[in-house]
């Protein structure tokens, strides 16, 4: 049976061990992608920001051929924060960052203009148009790969647990190859596991999405807020913040052609998964909100942990280091596997 897991796990790294490499470079990257994207952009002046109203219009006003202004805006969630606005144009997707304080126009970032987006197409369906489940189906033999990796470490074997756990100092050769590999993936195992089971959800969200419905049940909804008449986008905005005081405000969506306002706001101790949705109509003021699903919820939490948004810098940090373990999981591996074929090989002339 060792010997069986041995093969299993030696040809899933010759064959898979590659593709692990650039999921992990590439989910590396896209750990810190709003910063490289924005690495181009003026600093905010600072100062008290202007009114969001004020934002909106500043920012249709700097991008007049989107004649549908923005789809949606992101306030500042922080200090030295810029305020982002996102547009459709014909040639794509298109953010205008603006200086909160003074609605001055800061930089602009345009979907695929960047390596960074290639590394994100990469990471997410291969540069292959609705490729999403190809990624997710070459993940598995990923997760196979890890699963036999952890089946060899632990089965029965004259190495000792502390050997295969711990770097130990003084071993040489191949013995020594064997123990870096193995005790960095027993090391990392876990968090490796959760990268790649949430990187499978994400790939299938149908499946994952109508397998969380089927072992969740619905939140009570509150009824609807009959209004006091028409309201504009400040009014709007404001009987949202009074519906949710205290709240932060994540993004809005303009109302554009669809006659209502909707926002998102997060509560003070946000977690993922638990802003809430609250919508107002133009016409009469009438506002609703929606409380998340718990489904909704757990698939939050698998995108948080996967991109590493989950728990501050320091998660965004591990989900770097994370990314770099294929590199040296590879590089052992594949060293461990020369040196035996170079024996067999010598062994036969």
């Amino acid at each position: 049976m060792a010997w069986l897991l041995r093969r299993l796990h030696r040809w899933l790294g010759l064959a898979f061990g590659a593709w692990f490499v650039l999921l992990g470079l590439t989910g590396a990257l896209m750990a810190f992608m709003p910063e490289i994207e924005t690495r181009h952009l003026a600093a905010p002046a600072g100062g008290p920001a202007l009114p969001l109203p004020a934002l909106v219009e500043a920012a249709a006003a700097a991008l007049p051929q989107a004649t549908d202004g923005p789809l949606r805006v992101h306030p500042p969630m922080a200090p030295g924060e810029t305020f982002r606005a996102d547009f459709r144009l014909p040639q794509g997707r298109t953010s205008l960052h603006l200086d909160p304080a003074t609605g001055a126009v800061l930089g602009e970032v345009r979907w695929g203009g960047q390596l960074i987006h290639l590394a994100y197409n990469l990471h997410r369906n291969l540069l292959i148009p609705k490729g999403e489940r190809f990624v997710g189906f070459l993940g598995l033999p990923v997760l196979g790969l890890l699963l036999a990796g952890l089946a060899l470490a632990a089965w029965p074997s004259v190495v000792t647990w502390r050997e295969r756990v711990f770097s130990k100092a003084g071993l040489r050769g191949r013995r020594r190859l064997a123990n870096l590999h193995t005790a960095l993936g027993l090391r990392a195992l876990l968090p490796l596991l959760v990268a790649v089971g949430t990187g499978l959800a994400l790939s299938f969200p149908q499946t994952t999405q109508w397998a969380l419905y089927r072992v969740t049940r619905a939140t009570p909804q509150p009824p609807p807020v009959p209004g006091d008449g028409p309201v504009d986008l400040a009014g709007a905005l404001a009987l949202a913040e009074a519906a949710r005081p205290g709240w932060r405000l994540a993004w809005l969506d303009p109302p554009g052609d669809t006659g209502r306002v909707t926002m998102a706001f997060v509560p003070p101790e946000a977690w993922p998964g638990a802003d809430q949705v609250v919508t107002v109509e133009t016409a009469t003021g009438a506002l609703a909100v929606a409380l998340p699903h718990p489904a909704g919820r757990i698939a939050a939490w698998f995108t948080a942990l996967h991109a590493g948004t989950a728990f501050g810098l320091a998660h965004r940090i591990l989900v770097v280091l994370l990314g770099l373990l294929p590199l040296a999981l590879g590089y052992f591996g594949l060293a461990l596997w020369w040196r035996a074929r170079s024996a067999r090989r010598a062994l036969r002339d």
